[in-house]
């Protein structure tokens, strides 16, 4: 038995004591050992699990090395935790930045930690909210393109085209999906999009 089943059990233990709809509480868990990134799929898996973090002072501490910039120390840690949450299709956080008197430097690992394909970031300060809400919201350009390409899939369909382009590059399945998620993105961040009859996907 998991640590994480461990866990999982005092929930549900603690939910029906409070008379609590099963599956109320949630478990965020943080990876911050080596035995924890070898064990990170297994964890990932974990019941009740819906996200997963690296905490990169103890790891680096583990690995018997320092803070460095760029952080190449991190990498694999990174894209271990990465991979293994998409495989187990819950959300994946970059470990926090602690110098708060560095916002360039803070702005830089999160569009970093974007282009990896993260969910988002943890932060240890109020002042850094505001920057991880502005890397991580689609623009307005980027969401304009991504409706684009949903309406031209969708009329696609309807005309029984096998074959579309947007702006003159062909779009296939992955593009489609990353459209939605750009969509899905700029709804949970509060902006109305709007979209042809039809053209809405389900993505996980």
């Amino acid at each position: 038995v998991s640590e994480v089943e461990i866990v999982a059990k005092k929930i549900e233990e603690v939910e029906k004591a409070n008379g609590w709809e099963e599956g109320t509480i949630n478990i965020i868990v943080a990876i911050e050992s080596v035995k924890g990134l070898y064990n990170v799929r297994e964890i990932a898996q974990g019941p009740r699990v819906v996200a997963i973090a690296l905490g990169a002072e103890d790891y680096r501490a583990d690995l018997r090395t320092g803070k460095h910039k760029p952080a190449h120390e991190l990498l694999f840690a990174r894209q271990t935790i990465l991979h293994a949450a998409r495989e187990a299709g819950i959300r994946v956080l970059d470990t926090v930045f602690s110098d708060v008197k560095d916002p360039q430097g803070f702005r830089e690992e999160v569009e970093f930690i974007k282009a990896l394909g993260y969910d988002g970031k943890s932060c240890i300060h109020p002042s850094q909210i505001k920057i991880i809400h502005e890397v991580f919201t689609p623009d307005e350009k980027e969401i304009a393109h991504s409706v684009k390409v949903l309406n031209s899939y969708a009329e696609a369909l309807r005309n029984n085209k096998g074959v579309i382009a947007v702006d003159g590059k062909m779009i296939d399945g992955p593009i489609v999906v990353r459209a939605q998620r750009v969509v899905d993105k700029a709804r949970a961040a509060g902006i109305k999009v709007e979209l042809e009859e039809g053209a809405e996907i389900d993505v996980k």
